[in-house]
């Protein structure tokens, strides 16, 4: 048994070490828990891992190892094998000669740490002929071995431990470490050699060595690229370069040349404007190699041409651009401004064409003596002087009114409906001369013993003949031959004059033409005085008392008497002259009492469509103003919001151009303004408003604000606008209205953008402001009134129409060719009764009627919620009324006696004389205006206390004998 036991285990450790196990126990270090010792001889714990596996005879235990008897004490012995291996076997020797039972009993332990084991096996059997234990832990991983006995003693001749290396080592202690082989695959454990291989990076037999600079990949084959730093920055194992490629190279291993277009390190930069394209680009460094595009220079072509050149090579000058000749575009020399006076064309390089200057040559030359020749293409200064009719500088404003000619030196002559119809070039009156005058420029007067237009009445039987014949009007200043009356002298004293006939017996020959003029001065101011006069109303009117204790049942009697009435030479009044008896002031009041009194309104005889024709108007104005609802129902049937798209306000680029939400400019009328350099600069709140005949008359607009100052004033220039209307305060209810848009000072200037403006001189009035301010581009200017009306509070009305009436009337004193701006705050309410008043009032001169609510609908289509409230609305008819049949009696000297006649006849339909029906309108107006307003909550009406307190330091007792009149009153 014992041969065969010896002939199995050399067997099984050939096949074991065939299969390329080892003992790695083999003089490992060992200890034991106590060492035998007998005869100076230890049985130490490393002689069980000596290699010596013999323990036959009592000799040969001496190569065993062992511990000191003790029957009650755990007897250990343990060997560390230094690393970590998997262990496939573990073989115990015990003694084979005798004493088996020294090894019976004892337990096996591996494990990675000393008391810490992860595999234990028991001896389970034992057998005296057989002291070689085997055990076979599964493929444990393990650095300890350790057995374990109680009680006796543990005696180990030899204790062999078989496995293999971890993964990643080799050799037969398993202290080598494999290197890099292919898909980390293990090397060989006995030799270290890669069976694929070796990973990218690395060579060699054992694929431990890193490739040479410059290679890498598989067995380092492969080259490295155009690395940055070269190739100490190639990685060894993919070549790539970790600190980037060099000029003209990209991609991770920098194989890869430049796209078309790039260059430089990784090809990060970008080829300049090379001529011909990218194709010219040098991909290491930039160069353009065939030149640069036109506009740009340098190497690389990147860097635009120098200010004031442009073109290939940079080679051309600028022209004459407006901000200068550094301000055109590099590339093709465009001047993207546009051009200074004198210059046109895109690079500002053409001169002016005759007839054209100023800025891009859109000015048209003025009407210079001897043509365009002389007209300065810069400034359209005529430097020879005007044609016949116009002057300025540029010959671009025609004479003032009153002269004609050269230079306008000269004066023009007697036109009928005055100056308006003076030619300004050679003086001729188009409509014919004043009374008493003629030739065709109106300057030589009537011959002896004629008068009237163009000198075709005969005079009449004048006193001294016809030298006093007055060549106007036929008057005989002097009276009449004897057998003649009238102040013409032409009716025979045989015939008897009628006494209701008063035209025949105001004008006496014998007083002269003086009479009349100061007939008119009277009445006027009778009509003031009665107008002013006028205090806290009732609806039951008001009586009208002088202090003198006399009552006046009809303030007409007071015009009366001055119109029955002359004036001698120290003022006192007279009757008649020695001619022709005057009727008595008796006689004449007694007569206009005996008038019918009963209302001398007929019945409305409306037109349709809401048409009002003038000689009606009063009485629907007043009619309507009863009826409460009648202007709040026409009023609330206008088109509101609105009417069309407003698509360009609604950009996000002009939201905050907008002072308020939802008051938009429509799209199809708005002001557009010549663009800055982008599309949104184009917009401003403005809109056209078409006048009466006249398409485009008006430019409604918003009150400026921070934002748009400068585009205020660019749209004023762009559309050479001569008056502003401004009907708002710059603050108002403590609320910011208006952005002051003028220099505050009289003699200043301020810029708004490219526009300047000095404000030249102001006229300061009761309820407006006149300011003449000049606006300016470069070396061009021009002069704008602006009209400042002060007392339109915001969403209300004024207290009287007629200070609205003063101020129409000056407005339009003076005509213009130019869109008139009118503003208030949001450009909608009292702009857009002002504007409706302005179109009424033409309506009515033209057409005799007039159609308010057509009107507002036809301007609220233009420009949304045109006259914003009701009380506008109703204000709007009010001041209408005023406008066309009250605002009309301006009337000139010369022609007062034929107005005058005309007053004196009866009306077809009352049968009451017309100088007192207009009368009778006048103080109608004053008694129904408190009425009128009444039923009219706005915010600017005068309260009650501030009415009674109107004359309060007139009525104090000191100040009352200084009045005349109890009821004229400051």
């Amino acid at each position: 048994m014992s041969s065969q036991l010896i002939l199995y285990i050399v067997f099984s450790v050939v096949i074991h070490r065939g299969l390329g196990t080892v003992n790695f126990a083999l003089r490992k270090y060992a200890v034991q828990s106590t060492t035998l010792s007998a005869e100076n001889f230890l049985w130490t714990a490393e002689k069980a891992v000596d290699g010596n596996t013999s323990g036959s005879n009592p000799d040969n235990s001496m190569t065993c190892s062992a511990t000191s008897p003790n029957k009650s004490a755990n007897h250990t012995w343990e060997v560390s094998i230094g690393f970590q291996i998997i262990v496939k076997t573990v073989t115990v020797y015990g003694r084979t000669d005798r004493y088996f039972e020294q090894l019976r009993g004892f337990k096996l332990y591996i494990g990675n740490e000393s008391g810490s084991w992860t595999y234990n096996q028991e001896l389970q059997s034992f057998s005296s002929s057989n002291s070689i234990y085997v055990f076979k832990p599964n493929d444990d991983i393990a650095s300890f071995i350790s057995l374990i006995k109680l009680g006796g003693m543990l005696v180990i001749c030899e204790v062999t431990v078989d496995g293999e290396c971890l993964s990643g080592n080799y050799s037969k202690f398993c202290n080598l470490t494999c290197g890099a082989c292919y898909a980390y695959q293990p090397c060989d454990k006995e030799n270290g050699t890669c069976p694929m291989g070796c990973d990218k990076g690395w060579t060699g037999s054992l694929c431990k060595e890193g490739c040479n600079p410059g290679k890498y990949g598989f067995n380092c084959n492969e080259t490295c690229g155009n690395c940055l730093y070269g190739n100490t920055s190639c990685n060894t194992s993919y070549g790539y370069c970790n600190d980037g490629c060099q000029a003209g190279w990209q991609g991770d291993d920098c194989k890869t040349g430049c796209n078309t277009g790039e260059y430089g390190n990784n090809c990060n930069e970008t080829c300049g404007n090379c001529l011909n394209g990218n194709i010219s680009c040098d991909t290491l460094y930039g160069n353009c190699n065939n030149g640069c595009m036109a506009g740009w220079q340098g190497y690389d072509c990147k860097k635009e041409c120098n200010a004031g050149t442009y073109g290939f090579t940079c080679s051309e000058t600028c022209g004459y651009c407006l901000y200068g000749n550094n301000s055109c575009l590099h590339i093709y020399g465009q001047c993207p401004d546009g051009c200074q006076s004198g210059w046109k064309g895109e690079t500002c390089k053409s001169g002016c064409e005759r007839g054209n200057y100023s800025y891009n040559c859109n000015e048209t030359c003025g009407h210079c003596l001897y043509g365009n020749s002389n007209c300065s293409t810069s400034d359209g200064n005529c430097t020879n002087g005007c044609l016949a009719g116009w002057q300025g500088y540029q010959c671009n404003r025609g004479c003032d009114r009153g002269t004609f000619g050269y230079k306008c030196n000269e004066t023009c002559g007697h036109c009928l409906n005055g100056n308006s119809s003076c030619s300004t070039s050679d003086g001729n009156c188009t409509n014919g001369c004043l009374a008493g005058w003629q030739g065709y420029q109106c300057n030589r007067g009537c011959e002896p013993g004629n008068f009237g237009y163009n000198c075709n009445e005969t005079c009449g039987h004048c006193f001294n003949d016809n030298i006093s014949c007055s060549t106007s009007d036929g008057n005989c200043t002097n009276g009449c031959l004897a057998g003649w009356q009238g102040y013409q002298c032409n009716i025979d004293s045989l015939v008897k004059l009628p006494e209701t006939a008063i035209e025949s017996s105001i004008l006496g020959g014998s007083v002269g033409g003086a009479v009349s003029v100061v007939v008119l001065l009277l009445i006027i101011v009778i009509i003031i005085f009665t107008r002013r006069r006028i205090q806290k109303r009732s609806a039951s009117g008001i009586s009208r008392g002088m202090d003198d204790g006399n009552v006046y049942e009809n303030s007409m009697d007071v015009a009366l008497s001055v119109a029955i009435g002359s004036l001698s030479d120290d003022g006192d009044f007279i009757k008649g002259n020695n001619t022709t008896a005057m009727p008595t002031y008796e006689k004449m009041t007694k007569k206009l009492h005996s008038e019918n009194s009963e209302t001398y309104y007929n019945l409305l005889k409306y037109l349709p469509n809401g048409m009002v024709s003038l000689s009606h108007l009063w009485d629907y104005v007043q009619e309507k103003c009863l009826d409460e609802k009648h202007f709040a129902e026409e009023f609330q049937a206008l088109p509101s919001g609105p009417q069309l798209p407003t698509n360009i306000a609604l950009h996000p680029e002009n939201r905050k151009k907008n002072r308020y939400k939802d008051l938009y400019a429509y799209d199809v009328n708005r002001v557009q303004l010549k663009p800055l350099g982008n599309d949104e600069s184009d917009y401003i709140n403005a809109s056209f408003v078409d006048g009466y005949s006249t398409q485009r008359k008006y430019i409604a607009s918003q009150g400026t604000t921070k934002q748009n100052l400068n585009d205020f004033w660019r749209m004023l220039w762009q559309y050479d606008v001569e008056k502003i209307v401004m009907l708002t305060g710059l603050f108002e209810g403590g609320k910011h209205k208006c952005e002051l848009y003028w220099p505050e000072e009289e003699g200043e200037t301020s810029t708004f953008g490219i526009v300047s403006v000095t404000f030249l001189d102001s006229d300061i009035f009761a309820d407006y402001a006149i300011r003449t301010l000049e606006m300016s581009v470069g070396n061009k200017s021009q002069r704008l009134t602006q009209f400042h009306y002060t007392a339109w509070p915001d969403k209300g009305v004024p207290r009287a129409s007629s200070s609205v009436v003063l101020f129409w009337n000056r407005v339009n004193r003076e005509p213009t060719n130019t869109p008139i701006v009118v503003h208030c705050s949001a450009g909608i309410g009292r702009t857009g009764t002002y504007i409706a008043l302005d179109i009424l009032v033409h309506q009515g001169r033209v057409e005799g009627n007039v159609n308010v609510s057509e009107c507002v609908s036809n301007i609220r289509r233009q420009r949304v919620n045109m006259v914003q409230t009701k009380e506008q609305y109703i204000f709007l008819h009010e001041t209408l009324v005023e406008a066309l049949m009250l605002s009309g009696t301006d009337t000139a000297s010369d022609k007062f006696p034929n107005v005058f006649q005309e007053l004196l006849e009866r009306d077809g339909e009352s049968g009451k004389l017309k100088l007192q029906l207009e009368y009778e309108r006048l103080t109608h107006e004053d008694e129904n205006h408190e009425t009128v307003y009444a039923s009219i909550s706005t915010e600017n009406d005068l309260d009650e206390a501030e009415s009674q307190d109107e004359f309060a330091d007139a009525k104090k007792p000191e100040n009352k004998a200084k009045n005349r009149y109890n009821n004229i009153l400051p």
